[in-house]
């Protein structure tokens, strides 16, 4: 199971995780629903232009181009908790950082049961 790393950005304020797949454009949701499963995390991805604040999103889009030095100043961070960073990365669409969500199995769990026994105590009455 994937466990959280420490994140130390290259030169270009970029990083993946050593146990995070290296995926491309021929990923498929089965590939993604696999990791998550085999590592009970579901992935959030979080996109550069969504969440950067404007002043770095005017100077990634600017004429004077620089995203280097801008995407070391962008540091993302998932609202879900527990969660870590596994990738944070340049695309062809812009920069976009990915992270593990800690599945609460246990909690998943408790809401069937806890459904499923109303659901029984709803159709016998009790």
């Amino acid at each position: 199971m994937i466990r959280e790393a420490k994140v130390i950005r290259n030169k270009y304020g970029e990083w993946s995780h050593p146990d995070f797949p290296e995926w491309d454009e021929s990923v498929t949701k089965e590939d993604i629903r696999e990791f998550e499963n085999k590592n009970h995390i579901d992935l959030c991805f979080i996109y550069f232009e969504i969440d950067a604040p404007e002043n770095l999103q005017d100077e990634y889009y600017s004429d004077n181009f620089d995203c280097i030095n801008v995407l070391k100043k962008w540091n993302p961070e998932c609202f879900m908790k527990p969660s870590f960073l596994l990738s944070i990365h340049e695309t062809e669409e812009g920069p976009i950082a990915v992270f593990a969500i800690e599945r609460k199995e246990r909690l998943y769990i408790d809401i069937i049961a806890v459904s499923y026994t109303h659901l029984r105590a709803h159709e016998t009455g009790r």
